[in-house]
């Protein structure tokens, strides 16, 4: 009966070994957090995403061509629930919007700093059948309905209250607000990252950093911008920007920590031709690079299944465009977005959006 024993341990012990060894991740409790290693490859790898047909596709240049007297530029492409199209046109300071057929319904916005107008906009949301377009110089965000009637002005008495820069993330707004530091120096500013309600009050800091705008040496590793992504039920991600771990920290609105997400990643140096081109782009404002491997991740952002896209490093020789999924802090598989370097994908309502500025081109696809 002792031999039989021993002979059946043993074997829940192999089914158990092999069952963890066919697992593509590990979880462990750390001080009450949850953490999450990826390592032995993706836990569904058939899945895909299918990019062979847009529900809409706009070429801009053609539709300016076929209306010179009403030009429009793309910058920012926002939608609304009902897959209307609204593009910000920055040199017009004008929004056109167009219905789900492609047809241009409505021009709205205009140059200056009266009621409804802006100047100088680069970005704007479309949330919950209204448009906000921020006005930074008076620290405002201007709103209109959807139909592009002017409805009122939010305004902010403090900088470090004001998203200076935001997008839309799920159900919430995340923002970044700039708060100047003269005592340290004329460049020096604090950067918050927030996370704003559907009125656009802050509810909480989630990220903070410091730099020097006058300072001549550039960071390659510092981020331009800094993102969170919001899941339906509340859970905020945020990347640890690093260049040698690939890792995610998971909060609740309280800014208690959740969860910790990792994934096996290996640093990956900038090449003697990237750095000669960043150089390059460098010199234009008299500035030298530091900074010799690039941040871990690039990106993220959360689709309509609540799952967490993350854009990250790849070799300068890779040049599609690739996204590893999660869910629930589980990688699932790396999947391929058919776009050109030039485009910007996002996840928009619940659409998958690729937008060209430099070509003028935009088109969104359901998934």
């Amino acid at each position: 009966m002792k031999k039989l024993i021993i002979v059946c341990a043993a074997a829940v012990m192999l089914l158990v070994s092999c069952a963890d060894k066919n697992l593509s991740y590990k979880v462990e409790d750390v001080d009450g957090v949850r953490v999450i290693i990826n390592h032995n490859g993706p836990a569904d790898p058939d899945l895909k995403i299918d990019m062979e047909k847009p529900a809409l596709a706009l070429d801009l240049n053609a539709i300016s061509e076929a209306d010179t007297a009403h030009a429009v530029q793309l910058n920012n492409v926002e939608l609304d629930g009902r897959g209307n199209v609204y593009v910000l046109d920055s040199r017009r300071s004008e929004i056109h919007k167009f219905d789900p057929t492609g047809k241009r319904v409505k021009i709205f916005g205009g140059r200056g700093t009266g009621p409804g107008e802006f100047l100088n906009v680069g970005f704007f949301v479309v949330w919950h059948d209204t448009v906000y377009v921020p006005s930074p110089q008076q620290l405002k965000i201007i709103k209109f309905d959807t139909d592009g009637n002017f409805i009122t002005d939010k305004r902010y008495s403090k900088s470090s209250e004001y998203p200076g820069t935001f997008w839309k993330t799920r159900n919430f707004v995340t923002g970044m607000s700039f708060t100047p530091v003269p005592e340290e120096g004329p460049g020096m500013v604090i950067r918050n990252l927030n996370l704003f309600d559907d009125r656009f009050n802050c509810l909480r800091t989630f990220r903070e950093d410091k730099f020097d705008f006058q300072n001549p040496v550039f960071d390659l590793n510092f981020v331009r911008n800094p993102c969170v992504s919001v899941t339906s039920d509340s859970m905020v991600y945020l990347p640890r920007y690093n260049e040698n771990e690939y890792t995610l920290d998971v909060f609740d609105f309280e800014g208690n920590k959740k969860m910790i997400i990792k994934k096996r990643y290996q640093r990956i140096p900038y090449t003697e031709n990237e750095l000669t081109r960043i150089q390059r782009q460098l010199d234009r404002n008299n500035l030298t690079a530091k900074g010799r491997f690039k941040n871990s991740i690039v990106l993220i952002t959360m689709d309509k299944y609540d799952r967490l896209w993350v854009q990250a490093a790849l070799p300068d020789a890779e040049t599609r465009r690739l996204y590893d999924i999660f869910k629930d802090g589980i990688y699932q598989n790396t999947v391929e977005v058919q776009a050109d370097s030039t485009d910007i994908v996002d996840f928009v309502e619940d659409k998958l959006v690729v937008f060209d500025a430099f070509n003028n081109k935009m088109k969104y696809y359901n998934y």
